[in-house]
């Protein structure tokens, strides 16, 4: 709001305070005003009119058996004072009347209207109510038409000894002059004082105004522009605002969000937990986030949950607690680490193998040359024979842990080339099915008309096949399936292939999906656990991803995406 309209404003409120309030002071005075005249007006009349009793009675008493000529000269007593008598204000006067069949006669001259010969009015008429009040034998006040049909306010007295009627009247507008005048002096200077107060008011507070705006302006900039989502809720975990880098993070619009439980930005358990927190929180005072923080899980709008660290604190607002908190999304904090772990993990394993090399290679060659002349020396003696080839075996299961362990450990370096994939995995379960005797495995590929071909290094891709057919192959029972799918994808915006491999056995249950790619973690009876780990190095050295699907059911699913080029 600019500061002209802020000022306009604060004068009209300011001006229709001090009407209101100068109103009701009026009011007030006013109707104080108008009982004291009906009071005074009823006291006038009630005392002329035992005053004409009295005279009438006197007459009455020195003219006895006369009282037709008492009467006429009491009313001529009454005459010849009022003709000497003007009325009191500008407006006031005394009517005196009594009743003659269907009208009303007045007796006395009017000041008003018929100065001298006031005409009779009928006694039905809406006009002089006063007297036909008290030509009913009704005393009191009222406020109504007199004779002229102007509003007055009157006392009306019965005058019992000679049958009339008596009404002391006032206008009511000569009552409410003064008043009227009242308020409009009132309200002239009311308008002067708002109008003068306003600008001294709003030149003294221009400056906090402009400092409050300013402050304002700038929290809401760096809400705006804040990287890290922040949200406001109250004390029932309503939500009252959010920022933009909230509505990022989360996939919601503000509207969407503003009155909706927070809750709705939390997946399961921490969803469930929430209200209960602040709950306990508000009974007990006790602080498990507030001022402290701690990492948990954010829902994202599409349903995804991602990691992230959350600051909470207190503000109180008159008597309401509102809570703010920033958030901020730790997914690639996570990876880092992730990184950083398996990079920890990979020199500890580089080490050992090192080690290893230098300490049991060549005693493993010299086991193995020495086994071959003692298996030539063996011949025909099968039992020996027999007892030869199982350490042959051992042997060999232990060059070839050897080996797998020095290829996770060491450096991938890719020689990429244009290549059909198909090729590679067909020749991976080729040399898998003649060499795990699993002819009665059926083998099946669903490329829907993709094309297959990528910028890969085929040796590297070919192991990452032999792995995962190697498990399905293990997983599968003798009647088992294994079906390979292709789909073009999208990878970081670029174009993709993505080939998922799926068999028919029993599936991985949640635990084993999130422990598939990590070293040593195996679901064989027999193997080192690195095949998918190394599969995983890689996939992602290649730009690409590499997930478990169809989680928690029957056949498991192993989706790979390939970029089509080299990221």
């Amino acid at each position: 709001m600019s500061e002209r309209k802020r000022l306009v404003a604060l004068i009209v409120v300011m001006t229709s305070v001090s009407l209101f309030v100068g109103g009701i002071a009026v009011s007030v005075l006013y109707n104080s005003a108008i009982e004291g005249q009906k009071e005074r007006l009823k006291t006038t009349a009630q005392s002329q009119a035992r005053l004409i009793e009295a005279v009438a009675r006197f007459n009455s008493s020195h003219n006895q058996g006369l009282k037709q000529g008492a009467e006429i000269a009491t009313l001529s007593q009454i005459i010849d004072a009022h003709e000497h008598y003007k009325g009191f204000g500008e407006t006031g006067e005394f009517t005196l009347a009594r009743r003659e069949g269907a009208n009303i006669v007045f007796l006395l001259s009017h000041r008003h209207s018929d100065l001298e010969h006031p005409k009779p009015i009928p006694f039905d008429s809406e006009l002089a109510e006063p007297m036909r009040r008290a030509l009913s034998g009704e005393s009191g006040t009222f406020i109504g038409l007199d004779y002229r049909g102007g509003t007055v306010v009157a006392a009306h007295e019965p005058v019992a000894e000679l049958d009339l009627g008596i009404v002391a009247k006032i206008d009511l507008a000569e009552v409410q002059a003064p008043f009227v005048r009242s308020a409009l002096i009132g309200f002239v200077a009311a308008v002067a004082v708002v109008v003068l107060g306003s600008l001294v008011f709003a030149r003294v507070t221009n400056p906090m105004i402009v400092g409050i705006q300013e402050s304002e302006t700038r929290l809401r900039a760096i809400l705006t522009t804040a990287v890290d989502p922040i949200i406001t809720i109250d004390d029932q975990g309503i939500i009252e605002s959010v920022n933009h880098a909230a509505e990022d993070t989360f996939g919601y619009q503000s509207a969407e969000l503003v009155g909706r439980n927070v809750a709705i930005l939390m997946p399961s358990p921490y969803r469930d937990e929430h209200d209960t927190y602040i709950a306990n929180y508000l009974k007990t005072g006790e602080k498990r986030i507030i001022g402290i923080g701690r990492e948990l899980e954010g829902l994202r709008r599409d349903g995804t949950s991602f990691p992230m660290e959350l600051a909470i604190s207190e503000v109180t607002l008159g008597d309401r607690r509102v809570f703010t908190g920033i958030a901020r999304d730790i997914t690639e904090k996570k990876r880092a680490e992730e990184r950083a772990l398996q990079a920890e993990r990979l020199a500890t394993i580089g080490q050992m193998v090192t080690g290893l090399a230098h300490e049991s290679r060549n005693a493993i060659q010299r086991a193995k040359a020495c086994q071959e002349m003692m298996a030539l020396d063996l011949q025909g003696q099968s039992d020996l024979l027999n007892l030869s080839e199982r350490t042959q075996q051992a042997l060999d299961d232990l060059h070839r842990l050897y080996e797998e362990l020095r290829g996770y450990a060491a450096p991938i370096r890719l020689e990429l080339q244009e290549c059909d994939v198909s090729g590679l995995w067909r020749k991976s379960w080729s040399d898998l099915e003649e060499t795990e005797a699993r002819e009665q495995i059926q083998f099946s590929e669903e490329t829907n008309g993709v094309k297959l071909t990528c910028q890969i290094d085929p040796y590297r891709i070919e192991q990452v096949f032999r792995n995962i057919l190697e498990n399905s192959l293990d997983a599968c029972s003798s009647s088992g399936q294994v079906v390979v799918k292709c789909a073009a994808t999208a990878l970081n915006g670029a174009p993709a292939l993505q080939i998922a491999l799926r068999d028919n056995g029993p599936g991985l249950t949640v635990e084993q999906a999130k422990s598939v790619f990590e070293p040593f973690f195996s679901t064989k009876k027999k193997g080192t656990g690195l095949g998918m780990a190394i599969a995983k190095r890689i996939v992602e050295a290649h730009g690409g991803e590499i997930r478990v699907a169809n989680v928690g059911r029957p056949g498991a699913e192993i989706v790979m995406t390939l970029p089509r080029q080299p990221t």
